[in-house]
């Protein structure tokens, strides 16, 4: 390593003092174009006997991007002005409190950022192009640029050379990349041993085809560029496969909402017109519905064996919004499930892994009148306590300000003729002998409590409708009723997240399916998705609920990810006399 640094070293020195045939000075500029517009531009006339810039050149390499790249390229144009007064005096140490530290998520002040989407959108080509753009501005920056293995650089390689003049390039090899004349290094890296990359530091990396490489490859890659203050660049499809790495799902999620210091950017193929956008869109005809909204339009769906199937962190996962007018005490009045509850708690009683569930409220947007058919469930908050038993969950309630007079509980069936302290190794307390949780639950004064099924006070309704009234309210026609405050609600929502099935079922045994439960008590209760017993002929009777066969459907595909919000189902005539 370090003879052939030294003889790379005196290769340079040589070339600079000879100035031969004009070779001192070099016209390294990088252009970035969108439709005749110049966004950014980096570089100029490099002096190689200064090791400087110096003077002004109209020649360069253009790089004419398509309109679904425009973000991109000005959300780094932001990064890198305020990354070099950064790169040259690093940040002073943030006041933390006690052990906490905020985390700043400004666009121009954040350490990694995630382009994903779907296929064929262009975030490989423009980030390789910000690669080369950042060893231009920066002289002797190093850049990775890494694969899930060296096998996959052929990519790498392709867009290499419309983004690199032959007369920048000092040396260049197949297996290491290029040294550029200005000192600086576009190394070719490989994610398929993590920990082989550290070796130094980093200012600049790109990291492709991130769903194909492990999370502590993006690790290793953070800890490299805090010297200079730099960026991780993930360019990711979002996960597919059971084989595919799913905390890019998780780095979209949390960079949406402000949890990281990063910048997430979605890429819809639908925006390049370099490319045949019927072919892409008439893929989807071809395709299950789950696997379309991946491959074409970027969709973070759930794993292929989540419980939840159609839950979107991106658009699930998110506070109240402000402007949302809180319905719960009114709704729950007029569909007859009593006066002046102002929480409706889930709960599965367990105590292992941990007995809890989450607290609902129901909202509707500005104007809009609360029904069955338009009412918003939210998941604001949780209670869950690991080996607690009721009692202590009763406590925990009333400690987060859940009022015993206004609190509804939809309880587990089960648990009105038996209590959490029933394994053979529990000790039971005396005065539980002969009595189930609800009664102990009403003893410590939360006296409302219900079955999840109206209709069958002693058995709760199978899973599978409680899964598809569950899943229903999430997403139907494009339509998502059911939200939960990560912030709040985190537990729960990682439940949902976490659920699997088990060939072909909801897991009865994963630690997630117990506060899986609870988060699906409430919304079998409220929106009921039952089917009536098989008739003599063997066949399956309608829907014995006429919510539940609005809410059965297919789910729609948008037109494009950007089309997905929070929208309340249409007004139907049945409101059940509200």
């Amino acid at each position: 390593m370090g003879r052939a640094f030294n003889v790379r070293d005196a290769v340079y020195k040589l070339r600079r003092e000879q100035d031969l045939a004009g070779e001192r000075f070099v016209d390294l500029r990088l252009d970035f174009e969108l439709e005749g517009e110049i966004l950014y531009s980096v570089g100029d006339r490099w002096d190689r006997r200064l090791d400087d810039y110096d003077g002004e050149t109209e020649v360069g390499v253009v790089v004419r991007m398509h309109p679904g790249q425009r973000r991109a390229i000005e959300w780094f144009k932001t990064w890198m002005e305020a990354h070099a007064e950064r790169r040259r005096a690093p940040p002073p140490m943030p006041e933390l409190d006690g052990q906490a530290f905020e985390v700043d998520s400004d666009p121009s002040r954040v350490y990694s950022a995630l382009f994903a989407g779907g296929r064929r959108g262009g975030k490989t080509w423009i980030a390789v192009a910000l690669a080369v753009a950042y060893a231009i501005r920066f002289p002797s920056a190093i850049v990775w640029i890494v694969s899930p293995s060296h096998e996959k650089h052929d990519e790498i390689r392709r867009y290499m050379q419309g983004f690199l003049a032959e007369q920048w390039i000092d040396r260049e090899t197949a297996s290491e990349g290029w040294d550029l004349c200005n000192g600086s290094r576009l190394m070719l890296k490989s994610g398929h041993d993590p920990d082989g990359l550290k070796e130094g530091k980093a200012d600049f990396v790109v990291l492709n085809e991130g769903q194909k490489m492990a999370e502590r490859v993006f690790i290793v890659a953070r800890g490299a560029i805090v010297d200079s203050a730099g960026c991780v660049l993930v360019c990711a499809n979002p996960p597919v496969e059971k084989k595919d790495q799913q905390w890019v799902a998780d780095f979209a999620a949390s960079a949406a909402a402000g949890k990281r210091a990063a910048i997430y950017i979605a890429f819809n193929p639908l925006d390049n017109p370099h490319i045949d956008r019927a072919a892409l869109l008439s893929l989807a005809n071809e395709l299950d519905e789950r696997t379309a909204a991946i491959e074409i339009f970027g969709e973070f769906r759930g794993p292929k064996d989540a419980v939840a199937h159609n839950w979107l962190r991106l658009y699930n996962e998110i506070p109240v919004p402000p402007n949302y007018i809180d319905v719960t005490t009114k709704f729950l009045e007029q569909i007859g499930e009593g006066a002046n509850i102002d929480h409706l708690v889930g709960l599965d009683v367990q105590r292992i892994p941990y007995i809890g569930g989450p607290w609902y409220k129901f909202f509707v947007p500005p104007g809009v009148f609360p029904t069955l058919d338009t009412v918003l469930a939210w998941i604001v908050g949780e209670t869950v306590l690991e080996g607690g038993d009721e009692v202590e969950f009763c406590d925990g309630l009333r400690e987060a300000g859940l009022d015993p007079e206004s609190t509804l509980i939809v309880c587990d069936a089960t648990a009105e003729y038996q209590h959490s302290r029933r394994r053979l190794t529990d000790e039971v307390p005396p005065e539980w002998h002969g009595r189930g949780s609800w009664s102990i639950m009403r003893a410590e004064g939360y006296r409302r409590i219900v079955a999840p099924d109206r209709k069958m006070r002693k058995k709760n309704p199978a899973i599978q409708d409680r899964i598809r009234a569950f899943t229903s309210m999430i997403c139907s026609k494009g339509e998502r009723r059911l939200f939960a405050d990560p912030t709040k609600a985190p537990k729960t929502c990682e439940a949902i997240r976490e659920w699997r099935q088990v060939h072909g079922a909801p897991s009865r045994t994963d630690d997630q399916a117990h506060l899986g439960d609870g988060v699906s008590y409430p919304i079998i209760r409220i929106f009921p998705r039952r089917l009536r017993p098989e008739a003599k002929s063997g066949n399956p009777r309608p829907v014995q609920d006429p919510v539940a066969s609005r809410v059965d459907n297919v789910i729609a595909m948008p037109a494009r990810t950007s089309d997905l919000r929070i929208t309340p189902a249409r007004r139907g005539s049945r409101t059940r006399g509200l």
